[in-house]
């Protein structure tokens, strides 16, 4: 099985926790969300089915699948038109495609950190671990805490706890702009 399925079935993006967890952030950030939303926040890393890696080639494009199903709910060809809204806030709640269309992350994209950042840390590891996708997120030095040590000395509690601490930063950020 590959590792995109497996983080669906039972690791880090697991369909029904990762889902409820990025709805209570979705919910704490910017209030209740349209039924859409919702619909988006349940299929938005719907797109890892398949994938081989998490954050390799076709990982890093998991959003095009789910966002574009929205796109084909669509009546007409208006920018404003809700389901291109809801595509727009799947496809960019990636970092990677943002960058790639010199755009900002969606709201998506944050209600998801956050979202994630409240799994429990013990949860977050096992799950990783369950999944495998524990040696990916922590080897891969294009995260902002990549630390060689914490890598060699597999010490992914700490690897969390700085994701949490990133995270938060973001956050702040965020309402600091606002």
């Amino acid at each position: 099985m590959r590792l995109g399925t497996k983080s669906l079935l039972f690791g880090c993006h697991q369909v029904l926790l990762h889902p409820l967890l990025v709805l209570a952030a979705w919910w704490k950030l910017y209030g209740v969300p349209s039924w859409r939303m919702v619909v988006a926040i349940v299929i938005h890393d719907w797109g890892y089915w398949g994938c081989e890696t998490m954050d390799g080639p076709d990982g890093e494009n998991h959003p095009k699948a789910p966002a574009f199903w929205c796109f084909r709910r669509m009546r007409s060809h208006r920018k404003d038109e809700p389901w291109a809204v809801v595509g727009r806030e799947v496809f960019y709640h990636s970092r990677y495609l943002s960058r790639q269309y010199g755009v900002e992350p969606s709201r998506l994209c944050w209600a998801d950190k956050l979202g994630t950042a409240w799994y429990p840390t013990w949860l977050w590891v096992l799950l990783a671990r369950l999944s495998g996708e524990l040696h990916e997120y922590m080897d891969d030095t294009k995260y902002e805490i990549h630390d060689p040590e914490l890598s060699r000395e597999g010490r992914p509690s700490e690897f969390f706890r700085r994701y949490k601490a990133k995270v938060a930063e973001w956050i702040r950020d965020l309402g600091e702009a606002a």
